[in-house]
């Protein structure tokens, strides 16, 4: 599923956003698809992992691969902020 979303939003040579920590997995498939890949930090706040949106909105890339949940920290984002991602991550 993650290959066809990077095929769909992305051509050859250009960059994927993942938010780190990631699995392994994210790398390969990046990578493997002849993408570059653009880390973006999450930032630990006590027990949950947060995404700075500024930072993110700021970025220059044209597909973001997602863990569900970010990697290790074993929880699922809430519903705002699953709507907060995606008013910043508007491709067109």
């Amino acid at each position: 599923m993650v290959e066809q979303i990077i095929r769909h939003w992305s051509e050859v040579g250009d960059e994927v956003l993942i938010h780190t920590p990631a699995y392994d997995a994210f790398y390969e498939t990046v990578h493997g698809n002849q993408r570059q890949v653009l880390e973006m930090p999450l930032q630990r706040e006590g027990r949950e992992w947060r995404c700075d949106m500024t930072a993110l909105a700021a970025k220059s890339c044209c597909c973001v691969a997602r863990t569900i949940p970010p990697a290790k920290s074993g929880r699922l984002p809430s519903c705002s902020r699953w709507l907060n991602c995606a008013s910043v991550n508007t491709f067109g």
